[in-house]
């Protein structure tokens, strides 16, 4: 790998609109990086329909200094039929000269589907929900993806994906060559570490928390599946309930109305809390007081909450599916996600267990996908610098 090779990037920056997803912090975190980096000769990229300079992305990766409503007005209106794919061709057509003027420049599409660009296009997939569970993606959004995606991948420079069961899939479901994907996982933060009861004892307290609980970390929609979590938690005795109360923290997204009668019984005993979308600085204190994470999604690319929670120190029951047994391997607690009576098995072995951290079970499975955020950029990084010398010798 020629080291020395300036890399100029064209990226799409609309994910970092808050409060970011799991897509809006893998963007934030790279970009941070990408941009500290002497060999990134420039970075620019389109927000929605704005076009930023590397100076006013500096102040985007910033999200505390940005409106929560920012192109909010956007969010709604691309959830009417048709406004979706109508919106999508405007950019194509709003950006089309500023991307035809950056010649030699590598284009980062950050979110699956890419605009237009002569030059190298690396496209990010995270995963193929929309593949497995469609019922859980707006129908605009999916034929999006069935019209699309699969002609960008095959164009591409390359395919960025984040674990080897999203390799798979990808691989599986439209015949792109393993050699052609590169698997980049997210890091995780140097925040999420043990901390002292006196570290964990001011957010404990800012959110009225007990000393005991337990936590789940996820968007309120059907693929995280919260209802046979709920369920799951109120099939435990009384006393585990009074004593561990099932702390909630994410965000509302979607189809989650069949939630609220589960939830609503036991909110009302505080036996449920729900914190909503808390800030990233409070985060890593509500890992280290939880007595352990929940964390049953029925279909990831990737999974940060698992590896937030292993490097806070703290049990971990997750999926036995996708990709949860990669992230989470030898330090996680599995269960199979569609069956309220295997998540309940799992939450009884687990506090049975004298070795909560290291289940007896899990053994067999390697050590835990979980790295920093410094080792996934320097991933990219290299990646970026493959494909910008593969295009100089073409």
């Amino acid at each position: 790998m020629n080291t020395e090779t300036p890399i100029s990037l064209i990226v799409n920056l609309s994910p970092l609109r808050p409060p970011l997803t799991g897509i809006g912090h893998y963007t934030r975190e790279m970009l941070i990086r990408l941009l500290q980096n002497p060999q990134i000769k420039d970075v620019q990229g389109f927000y929605y329909h704005r076009w930023l300079q590397k100076e006013e992305i500096v102040k985007l990766l910033h999200p505390d200094s940005v409106s929560a409503s920012t192109s909010s007005w956007l969010t709604k209106l691309i959830q009417f039929p048709g406004v979706r794919a109508a919106y999508r061709k405007s950019l194509h057509w709003i950006h089309r000269r500023k991307m035809a003027a950056l010649e030699g420049y590598v284009y980062w599409e950050t979110n699956y589907l890419p605009l237009h660009f002569e030059g190298a296009t690396m496209v990010t997939v995270y995963d193929l929900s929309y593949v497995r569970y469609p019922q859980f993606h707006p129908v605009d959004r999916v034929n999006a993806f069935k019209g699309g995606l699969e002609k960008a991948l095959k164009n591409s420079a390359s395919v960025l994906t984040i674990s080897t069961f999203s390799q798979d899939e990808i691989q599986n479901v439209f015949g792109i060559p393993k050699e052609k994907i590169a698997i980049i996982p997210p890091g995780t933060s140097a925040d999420f570490h043990p901390r002292s009861h006196d570290e964990v004892e001011p957010v404990r307290q800012k959110y009225l928390l007990p000393s005991t609980y337990f936590l789940s970390v996820a968007t309120i929609e059907p693929r995280k599946n919260l209802k046979n979590i709920v369920l799951a938690y109120g099939e435990l005795e009384r006393e585990v309930r009074e004593k561990f109360p099932l702390v909630l923290v994410g965000a509302s997204g979607w189809l989650s109305d069949d939630l609220e009668p589960l939830i609503a019984p036991l909110e009302k005993q505080r036996m449920i809390l729900r914190l909503g979308y808390v800030s990233q600085d409070d985060l890593p204190s509500l890992y280290n007081g939880a007595s352990a994470l929940f964390y049953l999604s029925l279909y990831e690319g990737y999974g940060m909450p698992v590896a937030e929670a292993i490097r806070s120190g703290i049990p971990v029951i997750t999926s036995s599916l996708s990709s949860m047994p990669e992230v989470g391997g030898d330090c996680a607690w599995y269960a199979d996600p569609s069956s309220v009576d295997s998540i309940v098995s799992a939450i009884r072995r687990m506090m049975a267990s004298d070795s909560r951290l290291n289940p007896p079970e899990s053994e067999s499975l390697p050590p835990p996908f979980i790295q920093t955020w410094d080792d996934s950029q320097r991933q990219l990084q290299e990646l970026l610098v493959s494909i910008s010398n593969a295009k100089r010798s073409q």
